[in-house]
């Protein structure tokens, strides 16, 4: 009765451990399609400190830093937005990245040094009036770490009463 018991509970404990990591996988949100259009000759980098950005009614306005390392100094940075009927970007170091119009784009900012052209982009979406803003990918939210840590744990503390249980045969 014991053996059948310990079987059925790590069993269970399996499962919901398993449930928690499949949970995870099926709330990831593909990143924005296409690429923005630079010319081929222009390398990426990551520069920036957001690369998705929703702009609304209620948050007309989001801003955008860049940090260049200083392998690439001397440089100039600029920035622009590649549909401004969308959004329009105004910057030096920080871009304010402002609603237009409904849409989306992307806000480019372009690294000039001697050595070439690099860049970063942040996708920019801008929402209707009654377009709720998307709750930010989160990979299973912490409910979904919570339980599986405590699947993994229950696991483990059930493993030295089933050695227990293998023995007493």
């Amino acid at each position: 009765m014991k053996k059948a018991l310990t079987g059925i509970t790590i069993f269970v404990l399996a499962l919901a451990l398993l449930g928690g990591l499949a949970f995870a996988q099926s709330t990831y949100v593909e990143p924005p399609e296409p690429e923005p259009d630079v010319p081929a000759d222009w390398e990426k980098i990551d520069i920036l400190d957001k690369h998705e950005i929703f702009l609304s009614l209620e948050n007309p306005e989001e801003i955008l830093t860049a940090t260049v390392p200083e392998e690439y100094e001397p440089y100039e940075l600029s920035w622009y937005s590649e549909d401004t009927d969308v959004a329009t970007v105004t910057a030096m170091s920080q871009a304010r990245v402002t609603r237009q119009g409904v849409g989306g784009t992307w806000v480019v900012a372009r690294v000039d040094t001697d050595d070439g052209t690099y860049y970063d982009a942040c996708a920019v979406k801008v929402l209707d009036e009654e377009e709720p803003a998307p709750t930010p990918p989160t990979a299973g939210g912490m409910n979904t770490t919570i339980y599986s840590l405590i699947g993994l744990a229950l696991m483990l503390a059930a493993l030295p009463v089933y050695k227990k249980l293998q023995q007493q045969r």
